[in-house]
């Protein structure tokens, strides 16, 4: 994998970590502490519905954790986009190796 495809699996990944759970948060309001639910969404579908619920959720949850599901969810990004780059590119320099010893 050369260095152009590995900023662009960066730059895609990162922005559908960060936009979609957005995305599925403001689709959604009236969302409440009491019976943890929103009230409306304007794309209303059962899972929206729900990613959204849980979403809310945790943000609720991290309020009072100082933010530690927020950071244990980045981190998990992160660690998931590098291992996978880091694997590709180790793949790719044994298969490079094997094809000089061949030829």
């Amino acid at each position: 994998m050369d260095k152009k495809s590995k900023k662009i699996l960066r730059i895609t990944v990162y922005s559908l970590a960060i936009i979609l759970p957005l995305m599925a948060t403001f689709n959604c309001s009236g969302w409440g502490t009491n019976d943890m639910s929103v009230s409306q969404c304007i794309i209303d579908t059962s899972f929206l519905r729900l990613v959204s619920e849980s979403l809310y959720g945790v943000l609720f949850i991290s309020i009072f954790l100082l933010g530690a599901p927020v950071i244990v969810y980045a981190v998990f990004i992160i660690l998931l986009v590098e291992g996978v780059i880091y694997l590709s590119s180790k793949k790719q320099k044994k298969e490079a190796l094997e094809g000089e010893l061949k030829g």
